[in-house]
């Protein structure tokens, strides 16, 4: 009664098995022991919680469309709102470096996050001007090596090296010439395949061989070709999330 399908739009399992919802009504905690809904917290009218994150210190954030980000207490109550600059209220995803920084993405770019201030300052655009075509930025997605992190959003990929501060294309985007295109997520599963969700389907390109594998799309299977988010299981098949619901991928 609290929540419905309609309005939910992140999900991020807990240590204690319990898994955080969060969507139009607010974050909710869902116990599959008992199969209760609790809600943490209501937003604002007229916002939603739109991701959820837990980063290496344990801290949940909860992002929402228009106040940024929240920290989530340990008792699940809403914590103090990330400080942004104005018109950065966009709170949609952010991922953590090699060394524990954490990069945040709104709507006015990418930024780093200030834990002596709990702030975001200064945006990535402002040291590397070439990033502000790129504001809409929809996933984070870090690199294994811990080195750097590659962007996904409306206006094309990118990939930012935080050791060295160093902003490029990544090499499979460019030889794919999607480097351009809308893209929303991406996954690398463990036999070496790079999977891309894009507004045209999905790109699976063969990382070890570099080449083009497939192009997923209506056509063959997808419900929409407007992919917004990628999850391998440990059998190896891949879940994905349209705009007409999920499919699912067996290799």
């Amino acid at each position: 009664q609290q929540i419905t399908n309609e309005n939910v739009r992140c999900f991020l399992p807990c240590p204690d098995g319990t898994v955080l919802v969060g969507g139009g009504q607010g974050l909710f905690r869902f116990d599959p022991q008992t199969g209760g809904m609790t809600r943490l917290f209501e937003v604002a009218e007229n916002d939603i919680v739109i991701s959820l994150y837990r980063d290496s210190q344990g801290r949940t954030w909860a992002g929402t469309f228009l106040n940024s980000y929240y920290l989530v207490g340990d008792d699940g109550i809403r914590g103090s709102r990330l400080s942004t600059q104005p018109n950065a209220n966009v709170g949609r995803t952010m991922c953590e470096d090699g060394e524990g920084r954490l990069w945040i993405s709104t709507n006015a770019g990418i930024a780093l996050y200030d834990g002596l201030t709990h702030s975001i300052e200064r945006l990535l655009a402002d040291k590397h001007p070439e990033l502000n075509q790129h504001k809409s930025i929809q996933t984070l997605y870090p690199d294994s090596d811990g080195r750097g992190f590659t962007a996904l959003g409306l206006t094309g990929i990118f990939h930012y090296d935080t050791h060295d501060d160093k902003v490029s294309t990544p090499a499979w985007a460019e030889e794919l010439g999607i480097q351009h295109d809308n893209a929303y997520c991406m996954l690398r599963d463990e036999r070496g395949l790079l999977w891309v969700g894009t507004s045209q389907g999905i790109i699976v390109y063969d990382t070890r061989h570099k080449r083009l594998l497939e192009r997923l799309t209506t056509a063959k299977g997808l419900n929409n070709n407007n992919v917004f988010s990628i999850a391998a299981t440990p059998e190896g098949d891949v879940w994905t999330g349209t705009d007409n619901g999920v499919s699912r991928i067996v290799v």
